[in-house]
């Protein structure tokens, strides 16, 4: 195994660190500012409820924007590419891909947040010391 192996390797359980990280405050509603995100919108179009209470009554939601419908999109979110210095988290399917841009454009929530930063650094730090090259 070389030395490019290796690393590839310690930044791939980096980014899965960040990754499961991202995962779990989505889950919980929270944005990419470490700040709850604003609830699901009633449109006023449409008085009778709309999409949070479709997701309610259909999926058994939660009325937050928590990217939890049928779960696709969540599970679709791994750990793209972890190369020398890069680690790409995104969204393996071209459908989770859209619904993730269009969700975040309408709140920010995909991204690391500081809370997220810290849960990367510790992944790093015990990378580093498990490989017995602490900087």
């Amino acid at each position: 195994m070389t030395e490019v192996d290796i690393c590839n390797r310690a930044l791939a359980i980096i980014g899965e660190a960040g990754r499961a990280s991202m995962y779990d405050r989505i889950r919980l509603s929270v944005d990419v500012y470490d700040r709850p995100a604003p609830p699901l919108k009633v449109p006023a179009k449409n008085p009778n409820g709309g999409y949070p209470r479709y997701k309610v009554s259909k999926y058994g939601g939660r009325p937050i924007r928590d990217w939890w419908r049928t779960g696709q999109t969540l599970r679709a979110m791994k750990v793209i590419q972890a190369a020398t210095n890069r680690v790409v988290i995104g969204f393996t399917t071209p459908a989770a891909n859209l619904r993730a841009f269009l969700n975040n454009r309408r709140w920010r929530q995909f991204g690391l947040s500081p809370r997220d930063l810290i849960a990367v650094n510790r992944a790093r730090l015990a990378v580093l010391e498990s490989r017995r090259m602490v900087a």
